[in-house]
C-alpha cells in the first residue's frame, strides 16, 4: 500500500469520534461472541485473508460456529490482507456479489 493510501485510510478512521471508536473496539474485542454465533439464522459470508493481521483460522472458527455459513479465505497471492477490499477490490467485490446472488462463492 502506498504511503498516500495509508494516510487516506488513517484520515478516514479518524473521522469517527474517538469515544465511539473506543466503544466499538471494546464491544467487538472485549466480548466473547461464541454463544451468539450459533444463533445466526441468516445466510452469512465469512471472509478471511491468509496475509491478514487476523489469522485465517479465526475466520474459520467463526464460520464453524455459524450454521450453514459460507467461508472464503483469500490467499496471499490474492492480496488476502486485512484490507483485502482495498488491495484487491475486484476479487473482494466478486466474492461478495457471488454470495449475494447465489449464496455461494467461487
Amino acid at each position: 500500500m502506498s504511503a498516500e493510501d495509508a494516510e487516506w485510510i488513517l484520515g478516514q478512521n479518524l473521522l469517527l469520534p474517538r469515544e465511539h471508536a473506543a466503544t466499538l473496539h471494546l464491544g467487538y474485542c472485549g466480548n466473547d461472541w461464541r454463544d451468539v454465533l450459533p444463533r445466526i439464522t441468516v445466510p452469512t459470508l465469512v471472509i478471511g485473508g491468509a496475509a491478514s493481521l487476523i489469522p485465517a483460522d479465526v475466520a474459520e472458527g467463526v464460520a464453524e460456529r455459524i450454521p450453514e455459513s459460507t467461508i472464503r479465505i483469500l490467499s496471499a497471492d490474492e492480496k488476502g490482507s486485512h484490507l483485502m477490499f482495498w488491495e484487491n477490490p475486484e476479487l473482494f467485490n466478486a466474492v461478495v456479489s457471488d454470495f449475494i446472488g447465489t449464496g455461494t462463492v467461487k
